[in-house]
């Protein structure tokens, strides 16, 4: 459809499917489920925090920018070429509401001082991000996976006496590192990239 009015112009927009960043889940699953336990969560609150109320207490989750570090090689001293070399750690980024006396807050501080003392195997995590329907007919479909994650960091709390005479949720921020990455690209066919 070739744009050449205003109106044109207008239908393309009214008519374009538009992916929308507020319509999303995303589940943290532990691969070591002993390590839920050793922090002092019982089955159905680890549910919680995998799968049961994403939307409620996550409210952001960024995707990293995809990165590699190049080797730079010159042929016949004219032709400049940037070979792939290794791709960089995928850093993650997710915001939580807290609840019920800072319980999140106080499983990913746990956690992250869990990891000096274990293996990497104990402590790691998935992170899958889901893309939900933004329009009738559509179906959810799996956007990333990121596996064997550990946390980078944790958020500081705040506590302010000057909030006292309204009620602020607190907000926990975890830095993630993931050293393997899986995009889905649904109904796509890359066949003819070169």
């Amino acid at each position: 459809m070739s744009i050449e009015t205003l109106q044109d112009a207008y239908n393309k927009i009214k008519t374009t499917k538009w992916s929308f960043v507020n319509n999303f889940r995303a589940m943290i699953s532990f691969d070591n489920g002993n390590i839920c336990s050793e922090l002092g969560l019982d089955k159905d609150e680890k549910v919680r925090i995998e799968s049961g109320d994403e939307e409620v207490y996550l409210q952001d989750i960024n995707i990293p920018a995809l990165s590699q570090t190049p080797i730079s090689n010159f042929i016949n001293f004219q032709n400049f070429i940037t070979p792939s070399a290794s791709f960089d750690a995928y850093e993650l980024k997710a915001h939580f509401l807290d609840h019920d006396q800072m319980r999140l807050w106080k499983f990913w501080s746990a956690l992250f001082f869990a990891q000096k003392n274990s293996y990497p195997d104990q402590c790691k995590f998935t992170v899958s991000i889901f893309k939900l329907p933004d329009y009738p007919g559509e179906e959810e479909h799996v956007v990333a996976k990121f596996y064997d994650c550990v946390l980078k960091g944790v958020s500081q709390v705040d506590f302010k006496n000057s909030t006292k005479d309204t009620q602020v949720i607190l907000e926990v921020d975890i830095d993630i590192i993931s050293p393997k990455c899986e995009i889905f690209c649904n109904n796509l066919d890359f066949s003819n990239f070169q």
